[in-house]
């Protein structure tokens, strides 16, 4: 049987190494950056969900709950998610027996928060329960599910006392039903910067200006420069937050629960408040947004640029050409589809780099016995691994078992890839993620399951026919 698999693809020409010379005496300085936590699909029958030190809290949940049992590394706790199911609510169990309650409960809260602030919507604590087994509550939709996996690619870490408040806070108002009660525990947000109503005037008039949500704009631009004859910090400390606060008459700022109209006039506000709120988390208690990380040209390839240093990466930056061995980059990698299994045939590659222009490096990874080719490469300017499994490999087959077993790994490879997957590129000694891609795209729409199907049949009885062919050649 005539393989199918190969394609003849060329290498570039050597470059000569060019004038600039870097020495990366700033590499691998600081902590390793990872954004990660460890997040453990597991099987509803796993043995860890038996043990004994249950405290649990059932919610509704705006953010996306998987619909599989999960078990999260937390602070050292270990979390386990469990979907809803008929009338149980989704739920979030820890066991841990060194701690009492009022601990499990608080790691339990803060994972909440920060997974709201990540997602940008709520999760509301319905109830708690508590003893030697997992017992769920009852309650009736509400909740938003998924089928993937979480993902948590931007756990912010090593956060200060306030910003781990300031989350809270965020989640708090978001999960509230209750407009008028909500925008307060925004503006507790800045609050907790300002405490008095003049340092709170400077941060709201600070960053109105950089307001983009649009129903916030277009309420900014409802209210114009001077709503009711006061500046915009004054109308939001006056009408939004001592009028649900107090209830003072005399000051010409009241909320009435019983008019309409104050009702409707908050909810218009709110947007407003809610984005001033999450600009003060990022911007004054350092917490980046999911927005932040996903313009950021360095998040993605954090692991590269903790390797080169910092220096180096700022050469890349500014020169057209730098020399490739200024790029002192790990030699086993793991090229990997997020959320899939590794492929072996895609572990422990060896990584080159193959030279280093207008602020992109090219790579080549390569099996050990050189008849797998691939390239990729990590652009800097856009701070992304790119890859393309269409144009940029390489794979010869040698009549051998490990040849066809590599070329049934690269079908499956293909089709997870095809599938909006994305390409992550790791460090296979530390297990540290170093670039990642954005979700392949153009192809999507020309991917066909029934022809993968049949692709992946051909390959595997030609898997098995070599190792019968083997196992044969040996009695």
């Amino acid at each position: 049987m005539t393989a199918t698999w190969n394609t003849d693809l060329s290498f570039p020409m050597e470059y000569d190494e060019p004038s600039v010379g870097l020495a990366p005496n700033d590499q691998c300085v600081g902590d390793f950056p990872d954004t990660r936590i460890s997040v453990e699909a597991i099987e509803a029958d796993d043995s860890r969900l038996r043990k004994i030190g249950w405290i649990g809290a059932h919610v509704r949940a705006s953010v996306p709950w998987p619909t599989k049992p999960h078990l999260v590394n937390f602070r050292g706790f270990q979390l386990f998610l469990l979907p809803g199911e008929g009338e149980l609510l989704p739920a979030i169990f820890v066991r841990d027996r060194n701690y009492g309650d009022d601990q499990n409960r608080a790691a339990i809260l803060r994972f909440l928060s920060i997974w709201s602030w990540i997602e940008g919507y709520g999760i509301k604590v319905e109830t708690w329960t508590g003893g030697s087994h997992t017992f769920r509550a009852k309650g009736q939709g509400g909740n938003v599910i998924s089928n993937f996996p979480p993902r948590f690619p931007f756990w912010p870490k090593n956060l200060s006392r306030e910003a781990e408040i300031a989350i809270a806070l965020f989640r708090e108002a978001k999960s509230l039903d209750h407009t008028p009660y909500s925008l307060l525990s925004y503006l507790k947000i800045i609050n907790l910067l300002e405490a008095g109503n003049n340092g709170q005037r400077k941060v709201i008039l600070k960053y109105l200006s950089e307001i983009s949500e649009p129903r916030a704009v277009e309420r900014l631009n409802e209210l114009g420069s001077s709503p009711d004859g006061r500046t915009l910090p004054d109308y939001t400390l006056q009408a939004c937050r001592h009028a649900v606060a107090h209830a003072n008459l005399t000051k010409n700022y009241n909320f009435d629960p019983d008019d309409p109209g104050d009702a409707r006039r908050l909810m218009k506000d709110e947007p407003i408040i809610a984005e001033l709120a999450s600009l003060v988390i990022r911007r004054e208690f350092g917490v980046p947004s999911r927005s932040d990380n996903w313009k950021s040209k360095t998040h993605y390839i954090s692991g590269i640029i903790w390797w080169i240093g910092n220096s180096t990466y700022q050469e890349i930056l500014r020169s057209d050409r730098v020399g490739r061995r200024s790029l002192c980059l790990p030699k086993i990698v793991d090229l990997v589809v997020e959320g899939k299994p590794k492929k072996p045939t895609l572990s422990n590659l060896r990584m080159k780099v193959e030279y280093v222009e207008d602020g992109v490096a090219t790579l080549r990874l390569s099996s050990n016995d050189d008849l797998l080719n691939l390239h990729t490469v990590i652009d800097f300017n856009s701070g992304r691994l790119v890859f393309d499994p269409i144009l940029d490999h390489l794979n010869l087959d040698d009549g051998t078992v490990q040849a066809a077993e590599r070329a049934a790994d690269l079908n499956e490879f293909w089709a997870e890839v095809f599938m909006n997957g994305v390409c992550q590129l790791w460090d296979a000694e530390k297990s540290t993620l170093l670039a990642e891609a954005n979700a392949y795209l153009p192809l999507n729409r020309f991917f066909d399951p029934e022809g993968h199907r049949k692709s992946t049949e051909a390959i595997q009885a030609v898997v098995e026919q070599r190792r019968a062919n083997a196992s044969s050649e040996e009695l």
